[in-house]
């Protein structure tokens, strides 16, 4: 049996005229395998985007999460052991740092922003989501380390960031431990950030849609990117 696609009005009328038989079951699947696909680049297109400006100033990586991903979609790479438990806060990492840039690099993020997905997915958890722009922080660590008790799902006391577009909030709690470096931590206590990256949404609400940060990045400018993308060329 065909799977079920859903053509516009205009397309539909002309398959169902005479009983369909200018249009054979053939003709229909490639017009769907078609679609798909052209969904699929576009998909991947636009968090390509996403993930270019953002990828190069991480400062925030949730490895556990990023592992966990990786393997729904069968990427073969890996991630270093050490950063599991959060990122060290001892000791010389910059390569570690630079192998969770390539793992991540490798890695496809096919998806809509936050907005397009809430606003065209019924029930949108569990999907992988985009995000961009400027964030407000909230309790704000003061080191990487997080306190034994801490209630993520409390955002009187949890560390989140959040952004507000026509009415809905968008949350990202997140786990200080896996704050890259202690710059990170001064900027994810300033007040604001300009950031992007991506994350699955957990909990959607009339007015709230909290979502868990795969990794985020530090929004470029574009001779930001170019500056970032000149140092990488030379690794």
């Amino acid at each position: 049996m065909l799977p079920l696609f859903k053509l516009c009005s205009l397309c539909s009328n002309l398959v169902d005229k005479n009983g369909g038989i200018d249009y054979p079951v053939e003709v229909l699947r490639f017009w769907k395998l078609a679609a798909e696909k052209s969904a699929r680049e576009q998909l991947v297109r636009s968090a390509t985007a996403v993930k270019d400006n953002c990828v190069s100033t991480l400062i925030y990586i949730n490895v556990p999460r990023l592992i966990h991903y990786a393997s729904l979609t069968g990427w073969s790479g890996s991630f270093p052991d050490d950063f599991r438990e959060g990122v060290p806060r001892e000791g010389w990492i910059v390569r570690e740092l630079l192998e969770l840039e390539r793992a991540i690099v490798g890695l496809e993020f096919p998806a809509l922003s936050w907005q397009e997905t809430t606003a065209t997915i019924e029930d949108p958890i569990g999907m992988l989501v985009s995000f961009e722009g400027r964030f407000r922080t909230k309790n704000g660590p003061k080191s990487r380390e997080q306190p034994k008790q801490l209630d993520m799902t409390n955002l009187k006391t949890a560390p989140h960031i959040y952004a507000s577009q026509r009415g809905v909030k968008f949350v990202l709690p997140y786990d200080p431990r896996f704050l890259t470096t202690n710059t990170a931590v001064v900027e994810f206590s300033s007040g604001q950030v300009q950031v992007g990256g991506f994350a699955i949404i957990k909990k959607v609400t009339e007015k709230e849609v909290w979502a868990t940060p795969l990794f985020v990045g530090l929004q470029s400018s574009p001779e930001g990117r170019a500056l970032m993308n000149a140092l990488a060329s030379h690794r």
